[in-house]
């Protein structure tokens, strides 16, 4: 009933695997302490691995633990032996899919081997062999998945001990896979047979929760074949055997209540579900306390039960008090766990946070009380994975603590040794261990951040700084101020049946204005619509303001019809709901993290939103309370790297430039990239002159004293000098401004199980052989957004060449790497290349690439491109944007200054201020300083 309670019928066939197992181990043990005759040598091999001398080359190496156990498979009595057979056969399975960093080609190899020793104690008759058989075949793991040989399997499994005496290893696993089986078959009637057999069967179980599991399962099959009825008495039956056995108050009594509460609820009979979802929460607060997370569960099924029922001021209660437990829960478990354990956790969460904002969208779009809630919740959830993983580095570069010091430096080393692996162009003679190697290093990368991960939660000291709160915001607005942000979520049809409940993703917006109450602010909520229809609009919007591959503008026709289009479905709306506010903030969500709003249509004919409003942007509303911190060094402006010998790609001209146009020499090796013939990147001569002229504008300007840090001359790296490793190496430095190539590459697709294919090597030779393997290493590697995303720096071309090692100074500075910088006290990183805030957009977690790898770092503010820039036109933008920077105080307020001036001098020279030019380029950053009554 709760959003995220999903229901299965039977366990997931990996867990029927795990169950294979136990059943594998028990009947082994049983044969091993029964039998009173000498120990065959299979049996002496089994005590080893009972006494842990030998089970960790079943668990962790199941090539070696074949080579143990291979030569007595050549013995004549064990070869025709059924019980080994299954012994060998199912523990080489179970260790063979419990190691998943095998290469696609070895794991099929030994699941192959394991099938044939499986399938010939099967046909001697063996029942546990028979039933490994048929998981296999159901599973399909490194065989052909056939569903009907597997049913016929089980079914001979079932035969074979059907009159023996009660097995429950057997009996359980058994009868839940053919159930399974047979609906997948589509034969219900056949599914609902074999549950009632196992009904039957364990009621001669001594175990009472082998009659739980029976009658639960049956309950869950005729739930969803719409049986509710006699789903309603088997559940009703359940909690019989459940009271009489463990008491009233027993958390089984609680669970069974919510899964019954759930059936009325189909029925639409709610006056019967709400007492039974009532004493549900009863139970567990008894058992659990008041702030337990299953609280939050049953919370989820009252508030769907009072929306139904009509009863929305009783739902909006409860959704305060799970948001609160959610965040208690999210600080326990995000201030422990790694980015992947954290990723998990916040999946699971998803669907309850569409779920209420979808019903506070749909239907309480006029309850104050609702949408404060609602934006509460947004505010919590947008970017707290990324905001924690911040502070956890920070406490690093913040602290002295050797452990924790030593713990990180683990993370590091893991870190780069894998983008290292990456980076580095196998031979093809090495492409068969590449795939092994990386899935190795990934684990180890992941095992070194969960050790980081649990000392950083034990020695913080703080809570993160996500508990803000729309009063918190409220306060840091001015009166001509307002926040939009912008929430993606899917629509939740909560008195449908589970699987049509879910509908498409949609659009909304939260609007709070400064100036109002503080303490009770009221935020107004917008729905915008499908999300198919707004990010189709984007997707226009953007062809049509960016260059095209050969550096072309677009027509101003073609720009104006997309920039109308976008702003009908995203903006116009909003713009009723600023009243008077000039000043805009911008937390994007989705793919519209990829549009410069300012760029749309303005409210007089040819201007643009630029012309109406002071538009920057935040990750969260939550910038808008953070404060920057850090001692910071002089700037850092790295240009004109030296990237080495160039093969393949030119700088691009545009062919047909008009009169008003640059020559659009592009700052970027995308396109080339994007299709893997012409890895390479040109020279780009203007960016020496614009870091040059940018630290002459620093030190004439005398910046750095305005911001409070000791005047010192700018570092400025060109040629061979403006290399990855002292980039990486610099602390915190007070800007760094990176004038260079930059890169996100989509992921490529293919099939990873290539890198092991030896027969597909085989058929080549030579150059052909040498090709293919650069070409699979490329495509191979680009899974991981933070690994497709970054800038090239000196020697990038010889090192995607092979004429160069690749490691911590290989000219390719990825986001995997940016991410483990010291940026803490780096007021401003300005990235001067295509493409930087370009990255994989993940719903509220915002954009995986350089935007959250420089956040991560601690940079506090980021000028970024969302497109191919002009070389010439950039240098000039920067500059200006770094003239207007001690007049304005902040990156974002000199970027709007540097936007205006370039949109001003077009318009005075009679010519259309195109987009392609400015609008590329955005400012983001936390709240100090953004308004200027708010800077010390």
């Amino acid at each position: 009933m709760t959003p995220n309670n999903a229901m299965i019928s039977v366990k997931q066939w990996g867990w029927v695997i795990l169950a294979f197992a136990v059943a594998l181990w028990g009947a082994v043990a049983d044969g091993a302490d029964s039998n009173a005759s000498p120990a065959t040598e299979w049996k002496q091999i089994f005590e080893l691995i009972k006494t842990r001398q030998l089970e960790p080359f079943a668990q962790v190496d199941p090539q070696l633990f074949r080579a143990k156990l291979a030569p007595l498979l050549e013995k004549p009595d064990l070869k025709s032996d059924p019980e080994f057979l299954v012994f060998y056969g199912g523990t080489l399975a179970l260790s063979t899919f419990a190691k998943r960093d095998l290469a696609p080609t070895k794991r099929d190899e030994l699941f192959c081997e394991a099938y044939t020793n499986l399938r010939n104690a099967a046909e001697k008759g063996d029942p546990l062999a028979m039933s490994g058989v048929a998981q296999m075949l159901a599973q399909g793991l490194g065989l052909q998945r056939d569903v009907a040989s597997a049913l016929a399997w089980y079914q001979k499994a079932w035969k074979a001990i059907a009159d023996k005496p009660y097995k429950r290893y057997h009996v359980t696993e058994f009868l839940l896979a053919t159930a399974q089986l047979q609906i997948e078959a589509k034969d219900i009637a056949a599914a609902e047979a074999t549950y009632k057999e196992l009904l039957a069967y364990s009621e001669h179980s001594p175990k009472l929760t082998d009659a739980l599991v029976a009658l639960d399962n049956l309950a869950l099959f005729y739930r969803n074949i719409g049986n509710y009825a006699a789903a309603r008495t088997v559940f009703k039956r359940y909690m019989v055997i459940c009271e009489k056995v463990l008491g009233s108050n027993h958390l089984l009594i609680a669970q069974n209540l919510d899964s019954l509460a759930q059936l009325y609820f189909l029925d639409n009979n709610y006056r019967a579900a709400e007492p039974l979802v009532l004493r549900a929460l009863e139970i567990t607060r008894k058992n659990l306390g008041p702030d337990h997370p299953n609280n939050a569960e049953i919370m989820n099924a009252l508030i769907v039960l009072y929306e139904a029922e009509g009863e929305p001021n009783r739902a909006v209660e409860l959704m305060e008090r799970v948001l609160r437990i959610r965040e208690k829960q999210c600080d326990q478990v995000f201030s422990v766990t790694s980015e992947l354990e954290q990723t998990g956790f916040a999946d699971n969460l998803r669907r309850e946070y569409h779920a209420c904002l979808s019903q506070v969208v749909e239907h309480l779009t006029t309850n104050s009380i609702a949408r404060r809630i609602t934006s509460d919740m947004v505010l919590f959830a947008k970017g707290a994975m990324l905001e924690t993983l911040a502070q956890r580095q920070a406490r690093v570069f913040r602290g002295t603590d050797p452990e924790l010091n030593r713990l990180f430096t683990e993370w590091q080393t893991a870190r780069e040794q894998l983008a290292k692996l990456l980076m580095a162009t196998p031979s093809p003679d090495q492409l068969a261990g590449y795939q092994d190697m990386k899935l190795k290093l990934e684990a180890r990368k992941e095992i070194t951040e969960q050790r980081f991960a649990r000392a950083s939660g034990r020695f913080a000291s703080q809570n993160r700084a996500s508990h803000v709160l729309l009063p918190d915001v409220a306060r840091a607005l001015t009166n001509n101020s307002a926040l939009v942000e912008f929430a993606k979520y899917r629509f939740f049809h909560p008195g449908t049946k589970e699987e049509k409940r879910w509908g498409d993703s949609q659009y909304a917006a939260f609007v709070l204005r400064g100036g109002g109450d503080i303490i009770n602010p009221d935020v107004a909520l917008i729905r915008l619509g499908s999300a198919d229809k707004i990010e189709a609009a984007v997707k226009k919007w953007r062809k049509a303001a960016a260059p095209d591959e050969q550096g072309r503008r677009s027509d101003k026709a073609v720009l104006d019809a997309a920039s109308r289009e976008l702003a009908t479905l995203v903006w116009n709306p909003i713009v009723p709901l600023l009243a008077d506010c000039r000043k805009v903030y911008i937390s994007p969500d989705g793919e519209l993290a990829f549009v410069s709003f300012g760029a749309l249509p303005g409210s007089k004919p040819d201007s643009f939103v630029i012309d109406d409003f002071d538009i920057s942007y935040v990750a969260t509303g939550r910038d808008l309370v953070r404060q920057g911190g850090g001692q910071a060094n002089p700037p850092l402006l790295v240009g004109a790297p030296d990237f080495g010998e160039q093969q393949g790609a030119t700088a691009k001209l545009a062919t047909d430039t008009k009169p008003e146009d640059e020559l659009l020499v592009m700052r970027s090796g995308i396109s080339d990239l994007r299709s893997f013939t012409a890895l390479s990147f040109a020279p780009l001569p203007s960016t020496r002159s614009e870091v040059e002229n940018v630290a002459r504008l620093l030190q004439q300007a005398d910046t750095l004293r305005r911001s409070q840090t000791a005047a010192t001359a700018p570092l400025v790296l060109t040629g061979a000098k403006a290399d990855e490793a002292t980039v990486k190496a610099a602390k915190h430095p007070s800007i760094l401004h990176l004038a260079t190539h930059g890169f996100f590459l989509p992921d490529s697709g293919l099939n990873e199980a290539m890198s092991g294919n030896d027969r597909f090597q085989s058929q080549l030779s030579g150059e052909m052989r040498e090709a293919a393997a650069g070409k699979l290493w490329r495509q191979m590697k680009l899974k991981n957004p933070m690994h497709r995303s970054g800038i090239a720096l000196a020697g990038a071309n010889d090192t995607i060449r092979g004429r160069r090692e690749a490691g911590g100074n290989d000219g390719i500075l990825t986001a995997e790497e940016v991410a483990g910088m010291d940026l803490w006290g780096t007021k401003m990183v300005v990235i001067s290349a295509c493409e930087s805030g370009l990255g994989e957009a993940r719903g509220g977690e915002g954009v995986f690439g350089l935007r959250r790898a420089f956040t991560m770092a601690g940079a506090q503010s980021l000028v970024m491109t969302l497109w191919a820039v002009s070389d010439d036109a950039t240098r000039q933008l920067m500059e200006s944007l770094y003239r207007h920077l001690p007049e304005q105080r902040t990156p974002q307020r000199a970027l709007l200054a540097a936007q205006r001036e370039w949109i001003a001098k077009k318009r005075a020279a009679g010519l259309y201020p195109h987009p392609v030019h400015w609008a590329g380029f955005l400012a983001s950053g936390i709240g100090l300083g953004l308004d200027d009554e708010k800077t010390p």
